[in-house]
């Protein structure tokens, strides 16, 4: 027993290095745009940049005032909400499965790639709305166990502070509201519970509805028009999708496997899935809301319903052999993809047909509005999640425990290969393009060259370093970042490309470009300052993954 504690205690602590050592990443696309309002001493920028209630941002520019500008800094507050919500992940396993299934969730939860990533993105569901979910759950379960008033009302306080959070996190309410309707049996009982957690989130929240809309209209209609816009009026099977492809065999499939047997008590995880997933079945643009950063929400109640699987095996000793040679197989396989794959230009259209056809020898940038920035060969994705799902198919057709746990623990050893692979690529990128060794390596050669001013660039976040990070960009003039720069597809319009272009062969300046995801507006731009000079040049597998190019001030030609 005490092997298995020693065990389970060094794969949390695994995890949080993995988690650590993805701190200093560079801010991508929307994570720039919290950069940029953090920093801002005021409340100006958050009122035209981040279309949410100001709970987040204020998180975000606590951490500001000790090291303004500092990634590190930044990630600071996901990271610790991230472990905080891994604590009380345990805690709820613990009241609803007991010690065993707590202790599973909480090694499946921390060694899962989606945790890890949203436990050092800089944004709100990952890690800010998670965090609150999860403790609003808890306080309820609490009040269930022992009927202590305090513990109801704390539930009503997180449940406001949800919304605070995000207006999405009302499916807090919805969630925790469905659940004392199932679970209660006198309306008497229901009406009151509902009434006090409906009254304290009316309290919380209504006074900053009012002010908001009395004092500053424009931002009222930014924050709640923004979040009304998603809705299409369609049904998009996308979440379905993304839920698949982050949550990988280790959340989704044994979670899945967990809904085979259902008890009265899976009843709170499955509702917390269940009332996140269908709302954004409906509430979102397919090919550009970013449905895996949305669905973090609901990793919690996934590691719970695998731990709870897997404490139901009660895998042994004996099984380990079968992770471990399953988990080097699929790492096998990763890495073979990995080297093989080709890179191709970014285009959601072109990569559903060769996924489709199937040609899986390419990289795909598994990348959502924030992040990460990686290259992975989505073909080992693929072939190893088919595997692992495969195993556990074979699974459900075995009536020897022996064998069923057997196969079980070879699925686990690939889906583990799956996501220590992908967390290992986000802090050590041995494998796949350093976009933020790039980044940062750009900045310093513009810098330390004293190259010509303004600076242009195709990404937020080298715009945030370089205009609030160092004085000699800021008496360069406006940085400019190119137009486009955050759609998704990431290209830019060739009249974009010829305007930027002739601007800097008349008045100078430097490019910073960072070509990820991949484009063909990188080459555009190389052909159109074809006379200027390139200071700089990034190279992965023979392709330009960045450069800096320089054109001398007029006066200086």
């Amino acid at each position: 027993m005490k092997r298995q504690a020693y065990l389970a205690i060094s794969l949390i602590l695994l995890g949080i290095l993995l988690r650590v050592s993805s701190l200093d990443n560079v801010p991508y696309l929307d994570e720039a745009a919290w950069a940029y309002t953090a920093t801002d001493t005021s409340m100006q920028t958050y009122a035209s940049t981040i279309p949410h209630p100001p709970l987040a941002i204020l998180l975000f520019k606590a951490p500001m005032l000790i090291a303004p500008y500092s990634d590190v800094m930044l990630r600071m507050v996901p990271l610790f909400l991230g472990l905080a919500t891994l604590a009380v992940v345990f805690l709820i396993a613990n009241i609803l499965y007991g010690k065993s299934a707590a202790y599973w969730s909480l090694v499946i939860m921390s060694l899962s790639f989606w945790h890890v990533l949203a436990s050092v993105q800089v944004d709100v569901d990952g890690a800010i709305l998670a965090f609150l979910f999860s403790c609003a759950v808890y306080c309820y379960l609490l009040f269930e166990k022992t009927t202590k008033k305090q513990f109801l009302y704390a539930t009503g306080v997180f449940l406001g502070l949800c919304i605070f959070a995000k207006l999405p996190g009302i499916l807090g309410s919805v969630t925790i509201g469905l659940y004392v309707i199932a679970k209660k049996r006198k309306l008497r009982s229901i009406i009151i519970e509902g009434g006090v957690l409906l009254s304290i989130v009316a309290a919380m929240f209504a006074p900053y509805v009012l002010y908001l809309k009395a004092t500053n209209p424009e931002a009222f209609q930014f924050v709640f028009a923004h979040n009304a816009g998603y809705y299409t009026g369609g049904v998009s099977l996308l979440p379905l999708a993304y839920l698949l492809l982050w949550g990988t065999p280790l959340l989704a499939g044994l979670s899945m496997l967990a809904t085979l047997r259902l008890a009265k008590n899976d009843m709170l995880p499955l509702l917390w899935i269940f009332v996140c997933v269908a709302f954004y079945l409906v509430m979102g643009v397919p090919g550009l809301s970013p449905f895996d950063r949305y669905l973090m929400v609901i990793i919690p109640p996934l590691a719970m319903l695998s731990g709870k699987f897997l404490s139901s095996l009660q895998p042994a000793k004996r099984h380990l052999p079968h992770i471990i040679t399953s988990f080097l197989i699929g790492l096998a396989i990763l890495t073979a993809f990995q080297f093989q794959s080709t890179i191709v230009r970014h285009s959601l259209e072109d990569y559903a047909k060769r996924l489709l056809s199937p040609d899986w020898m390419f990289y795909l940038p598994i990348t959502g509005s924030s992040g990460p920035t990686m290259l992975i060969g989505i073909g080992g994705i693929i072939v190893v999640s088919a595997l692992a799902y495969l195993f556990m198919l074979f699974s459900l057709f075995s009536k020897k425990k022996g064998l069923k746990t057997g196969l079980i623990a070879v699925s686990l050893g690939m889906a583990l290969a799956i996501n220590l692979f992908l967390a290992g690529e986000l802090a050590f990128p041995l494998l796949s393009p350093d976009i933020s060794a790039m980044t940062n390596d750009a900045i310093s050669t513009v810098k330390s060259s004293s190259l010509s001013l303004p600076l242009y660039t195709n990404a937020l976040g080298i715009s945030w370093h370089a205009r609030l990070n160092d004085p000699y960009f800021a008496r360069g003039g406006i940085i400019t970042v190119l137009p486009d720069a955050r759609r998704y597809e990431t290209e830019s319009s060739d009249e974009s490309i010829r305007s930027i272009a002739e601007g800097m062969l008349a008045e100078g300046g430097t490019l910073i470009h960072i070509d990820y995801p991949p484009s063909h507006t990188a080459i555009a731009l190389w052909d159109a300052l074809a006379d200027c000079n390139v200071m700089k040049e990034y190279t992965y597998k023979e392709r330009r993954m960045g450069y800096v190019i320089t054109c001398p001030e007029q006066d200086n030609i």
